[in-house]
């Protein structure tokens, strides 16, 4: 098969396409034929080596944690798939979905949403989980709460505004004049621009009493200050950006670091979500797998709305 690989730790351009044996799938695994491959920033991280000190990786290194394909083969104790089934899933770091077929366990694994294109289902696992793992599970978001989510108009923001506007919440978010639109078709309550240095002041002027619950998923200054949005035992959740303690402390926060886990269950969730109109994939730009230095270089820029997906067959 054909796989996208690291044979030593570098810069996108590092990127190879190589040939590689298809895997066996063990019998708690199903083997899929991948179509297409989302890309995330975690991708071009690990390959860059910044992960390195917390795990070591083997070389030739597969990265990609998004993919939607084609059941090919189900181990022996699989009951919940058949080959020929369109599914999608998220793998544990580092990946390995920018090759042709990957070999999974099952429990990773849920059958793809049946009202939009295998494309832009692998826009979705790794993201939906993070937003699903953080608003959800671990933040408790309830109806009429009010939850202010970081870049609203990126892959992640954008999934992360319609979940907690299915959820009954108020939702505050951030993004370019020019997304404005876009993020409030989403079900944004109130929007603001990201470039304004103030954002934390006309939150508090909008809702002086601060908000139940912050999603942070991005970098830099506006992460820090996003403390000062919170209400007196508020929760927080980071994606990418360590917490704060002593400013936790200081606003009676709950902080959640979180990693999120591949979990066939939630996606399935997700899938029904999808297709009862309650949530809708990201905007999706397409490249084909050859142009993963490419499209990892668009992703180091940070400004690409949605989401890259790499068409591999």
């Amino acid at each position: 098969m054909k796989a996208i690989v690291y044979k030593k730790y570098g810069p996108p351009e590092a990127l190879e396409l190589i040939d590689m044996p298809v895997p066996s799938p063990d019998e708690d695994e199903v083997l899929i034929k991948i179509s297409y491959a989302g890309v995330n920033p975690i991708d071009w991280k690990i390959g860059e080596g910044r992960m390195k000190a917390i795990r070591a990786y083997d070389f030739p290194l597969l990265v990609g944690r998004d993919l939607a394909g084609v059941i090919e083969h189900v181990g022996s104790r699989v009951t919940r798939f058949s080959p020929g089934n369109k599914v999608f899933a998220a793998l544990p770091g580092p990946g390995g979905a920018f090759a042709e077929f990957v070999a999974a366990p099952a429990s990773y694994v849920a059958k793809a949403p049946d009202g939009i294109s295998l494309k832009e289902s692998a826009s979705l696992p790794l993201v939906a989980l993070t937003c699903w793992q953080s608003l959800i599970e671990n933040a408790g978001l309830a109806r009429a709460q009010k939850v202010f989510i970081l870049s609203g108009a990126g892959g992640t923001g954008s999934l992360a505004v319609q979940i907690a506007r299915a959820r009954g919440a108020i939702v505050l978010t951030t993004c370019s004049p020019k997304n404005r639109a876009y993020v409030e078709s989403l079900g944004a309550r109130k929007v603001y621009d990201y470039a304004n240095d103030d954002v934390v002041g006309e939150i508090r002027r909008d809702f002086p009493d601060g908000v139940d619950v912050v999603f942070s998923n991005v970098l830099g200054g506006l992460h820090e200050k996003s403390y000062g949005v919170l209400k007196r035992g508020g929760v927080l959740v980071t994606i990418g950006e360590p917490p704060i303690p002593a400013l936790a402390e200081q606003n009676d926060a709950r902080e959640i670091d979180l990693v999120v886990t591949p979990n066939g269950e939630q996606l399935t969730e997700i899938s029904h979500m999808v297709d009862n109109g309650n949530l809708e994939p990201p905007v999706v730009t397409e490249l084909s797998l050859d142009e993963c230095a490419k499209a990892f270089r668009m992703s180091m820029d940070g400004h690409v709305r949605g989401k890259i997906v790499l068409r591999v067959r």
